[in-house]
């Protein structure tokens, strides 16, 4: 994606997903706290791992998710973030069952996320 003429591309649909809510969402990741923007790059990585890792990577990815959303609900400050959005598009894009289940929370989350339909 380029921004701007003469400006670097944005590669990647994490980084680009970055650039749109700083730009257009900032209560989706920008205009967080410092803190709870770290909490939303974590849960990126975790992101990154599901879509790209080996099968154990995403296995434990996968659990990860499984036992934090047994607790709260949503991944990062009790609220929807971009956190959320990327991990819901990478599981509705991943086969599941090849690398484990989720559980009747993540369901329940995934209900809970606009134009998620698993």
């Amino acid at each position: 994606m380029a921004v701007h003429p003469g400006h670097s591309l944005l590669h990647g649909e994490t980084t680009v997903a970055r650039y749109l809510c700083r730009s257009l969402l900032p209560d989706l990741y920008g205009g967080l706290a410092v803190d709870v923007i770290a909490a939303v790059d974590v849960w990126l990585d975790v992101s990154h791992t599901l879509a790209s890792g080996n099968n154990k990577e995403k296995a434990t990815a996968l659990k990860l998710i499984n036992t934090h959303l047994q607790k709260s609900e949503w991944l990062v400050n009790n609220k929807l973030s971009l956190a959320d959005i990327c991990i819901a598009s990478t599981l509705k894009k991943t086969n599941v069952r090849a690398i484990g289940s989720v559980s009747e929370h993540v369901k329940t989350w995934l209900d809970k996320i606009p134009g998620i339909n698993f």
